[in-house]
């Protein structure tokens, strides 16, 4: 049998999720990069990544809370850029900091000593980020898109990236509720723990061993 001019796919399909790498789990031993409370963002500066619900709902509690908003990522160079939320960020002066792209170390700095890691994105691939967080025991807030259910399950604290409201709320109960944080590492622990690169080789060698039967 042919489908579109190919062969079409025997048997079932298989998921094998990637890995997190082993060095998120002691990114808490870098030194602190960022003086004050902070939460932060990673991820290119692109319009999927929907940063401007994010900004403005970090604008919305900015003065209730202590922390700044830290973005990493790339800003210029990109096909897709973003072009409008670092005009939205202007208003916040020096509590949004958009640090560009880092070295990687710097960069696991950031998140694991982040008050919580933040992402409001439309649609992603594999999600890394919010699993980096995890490991690195930064409680994640995510949006709640089919990506993030699958891959984050109930690890992650989730919330429409379509209303800054509910991005605002749900990052503020996170931020303030020790428990809540501390819930959020355990389970962050434990989702990650499942998801290393060996058990990744090991999966998708099953599968191609699998495919090699007559």
């Amino acid at each position: 049998m042919r489908c579109g001019g190919a062969r079409a796919p025997r048997g079932e399909t298989r998921v094998v999720h990637l890995g997190v790498d082993e060095s998120w789990r002691g990114a808490s031993a870098l030194e602190r990069p960022h003086a004050r409370p902070y939460v932060v963002y990673v991820g290119n500066v692109k319009p999927h990544k929907n940063l401007g619900v994010l900004v403005r709902a970090f604008a919305s509690l900015a003065d209730a809370i202590p922390h700044d908003l830290v973005i990493i990522g790339r800003r210029e160079g990109l096909r897709t850029a973003d072009q409008t939320v670092e005009r939205e960020a202007e208003a916040l002066g020096d509590r949004v900091w958009f640090t560009g792209e880092v070295a990687f170390e710097r960069l696991q700095a950031f998140v694991a000593h982040a008050s919580a890691l933040v992402t409001t994105s439309l649609y992603e691939g594999f999600g890394f980020p919010p699993l980096e967080a995890m490991a690195a025991g930064c409680p994640a807030v995510v949006s709640r898109i089919p990506t993030h259910l699958e891959m984050c399950g109930d690890a992650a604290e989730y919330c429409d990236p379509s209303d800054p409201a509910d991005v605002g709320l749900v990052l503020t109960r996170v931020l303030n509720d020790s428990q809540i944080r501390e819930t959020l590492r355990t389970r962050g622990a434990q989702r990650v723990a499942e998801l290393t690169w060996s058990r990744c080789a090991e999966k998708t060698l099953e599968v191609v061993e699998l495919a090699r039967r007559p």
